[in-house]
C-alpha cells in the first residue's frame, strides 16, 4: 500500500512524499529510517474525479471557510453554517456533511475533506501544509485564489470561443448544406456544358459535393486521433521525448515559458503568503505536473537544490523560464527581497499575457469573417461564371 507523508527534516523543514509499506506503523518506521520526524501519515486515496465537486463549489467552500474562519470560528462550525445555506438532497449538501461527519469522528481537516470529495488530491496536499504548520485558514484563501483563477481562465476562454465557434458552425452548416443539396442540382442543370469551359471554382464545388462525406470523416478521425495522442503521450514513455521537441521549437517555447512562469509564480507567491518554503511549493508543483518533461525538469531543480545550490542557481540550469525571469529570481534572491520579487513578476506575467489575449482575439474576428467572406466569394464566382459560359455557349 502507498502511504503519503508530512514530516520535519534535521533543519525542521516540513517535507512531503510518498513511500510504500505494509501498515501505518511501518510506514512511519521506514520514514523515520530515512532520516525524517513523520507527523501526519495516511493511506493514499485513489482520485476519483467523478466525486469531486465541480470547480465552482470548491471556489465558494474555500472562499467562506476562509472568510468564517478568519472571524474565529472552527472548521466543524463553518461545515455546520455552510451546509445549512444548501439544498437537502444536492451534491455540494452531501460533501460537507460527508466532511462534518469526519470531522466529529476524529478526522483530521484534510481527511476529512478528502474522503468527502470536496477537493481534488491537488488541494487536499496543500490543504496538509498548511494543517502542519497552523495555517489552516491561509490554506483555504490561497486554495480559493487559485480555483478562481482556474475557473475565470476557462470562463474567459469560453466567452472568446462564442463569436467564432458560432462563425464556424454557421459555415460548416452552410458548407454541408450546398454541398448536399445545391451542388447536385446545379450540376444537372449546367450538365450540357463541355467539362472544359467550366471554371475551376465550379469543379472544386462539385469535387466538394460528392466527396463531402468522405472528407468530413477524415477531419474527424484526424482531429479524434490528435486529441488522444497529445492526450495519451502523458502517459506514454515516449511522452517525454515527444514534448521536448516541441518545447525545442522557438515559437512554442516562448509562449509556453511565459504560460508556465504565470502558473509557477501564482502557486509559489501564494505559498510563500502561507508560510511554505520555496523548496516545498516547488515539490508541490513537481507532484501534480502531468507533462513529463516539464515534471523532469522541475526534479532536476529540485536535485539541485538538494545538492546545496540556491533556487536562483538551480532554475538558472532550466529551459523552463525566460532569461528574464532568472535574472529577476536570482536577484531577489540574493538580496533578501523574492517575494516581493515574485509578486511583481506574476504582475508583469498577468499583464503580459492578458494583452496577448486581447491581440489574439481582435485578429481572429477579422480573420474569421474574412474566411467566410472568401467563401461566400468562392461560391458566387463557382456559381455564376458556368452560367456566363452557358450562354455564351447558346448562343
Amino acid at each position: 500500500m502507498i502511504y503519503i507523508y508530512c514530516a520535519l527534516d534535521r533543519e525542521n523543514k516540513i517535507t512531503r512524499g510518498e513511500i510504500e509499506a505494509k501498515s501505518e506503523n511501518d510506514a512511519s518506521d521506514k520514514i523515520k529510517h530515512i532520516g525524517l520526524n513523520p507527523f501526519l501519515v495516511e493511506k493514499k486515496l485513489k482520485n476519483k474525479t467523478e466525486k469531486v465537486l465541480p470547480f465552482k463549489d470548491q471556489w465558494t467552500i474555500a472562499s467562506q471557510l476562509s472568510q468564517l474562519m478568519g472571524k474565529g470560528i472552527d472548521v466543524t462550525s463553518c461545515l455546520g453554517i455552510l451546509k445549512h445555506n444548501e439544498r437537502e438532497g444536492s451534491k455540494k449538501r452531501n460533501a460537507i456533511e460527508k466532511a462534518e461527519k469526519h470531522l466529529l469522528g476524529g478526522k483530521t481537516i484534510s481527511s476529512a475533506f478528502s474522503l468527502s470529495g470536496i477537493f481534488n488530491e491537488k488541494y487536499i496536499q496543500w490543504l496538509k501544509m498548511g494543517e502542519a504548520i497552523g495555517k489552516t485558514q491561509r490554506s483555504f484563501k490561497s486554495i480559493y485564489e487559485v480555483i478562481k483563477n482556474q475557473y475565470e481562465t476557462r470562463e474567459q476562454i469560453k466567452k472568446a470561443a462564442i463569436y467564432p465557434s458560432i462563425i464556424i458552425i454557421l459555415s460548416l452548416s452552410a458548407i454541408v448544406f450546398i454541398s448536399t443539396y445545391i451542388f447536385p442540382v446545379f450540376s444537372e442543370l449546367i450538365g450540357d456544358l463541355p467539362m472544359h469551359l467550366w471554371p475551376w471554382s465550379t469543379r472544386a464545388m462539385l469535387f466538394l459535393a460528392k466527396n463531402m462525406k468522405k472528407m468530413i470523416t477524415l477531419i474527424t478521425i484526424v482531429m479524434v486521433s490528435f486529441y488522444y495522442f497529445y492526450k495519451y503521450s502523458y502517459r506514454m514513455s515516449w511522452g517525454k521525448k515527444f514534448h521536448r521537441e516541441i518545447w525545442s521549437s522557438k515559437l512554442y517555447r516562448n509562449v509556453a515559458r511565459k504560460y508556465f512562469e504565470l502558473r509557477f509564480l501564482r502557486i509559489l507567491v501564494l505559498m510563500q503568503q502561507d508560510s511554505i518554503s520555496i523548496q516545498d511549493a516547488i515539490k508541490y508543483i513537481h507532484s501534480y505536473e502531468r507533462n513529463p518533461f516539464i515534471k523532469e525538469e522541475i526534479n532536476k531543480i529540485n536535485i539541485s537544490i538538494s545538492d546545496g545550490k540556491s533556487v536562483g542557481q538551480s532554475i538558472e540550469k532550466t529551459i523552463l523560464f525566460t532569461d528574464y525571469f532568472k535574472s529577476f529570481f536570482l536577484k531577489g534572491e540574493q538580496g533578501g527581497i523574492l517575494s516581493e520579487i515574485s509578486e511583481q513578476l506574476l504582475e508583469i506575467r498577468k499583464i503580459e499575457i492578458n494583452y496577448n489575449k486581447q491581440r489574439i482575439l481582435k485578429f481572429l474576428e477579422p480573420m474569421l469573417i474574412l474566411i467566410v467572406s472568401i467563401f461566400v466569394g468562392f461560391v458566387v464566382i463557382g456559381t455564376i461564371m458556368p452560367l456566363m459560359e452557358m450562354g455564351n455557349y447558346l448562343l
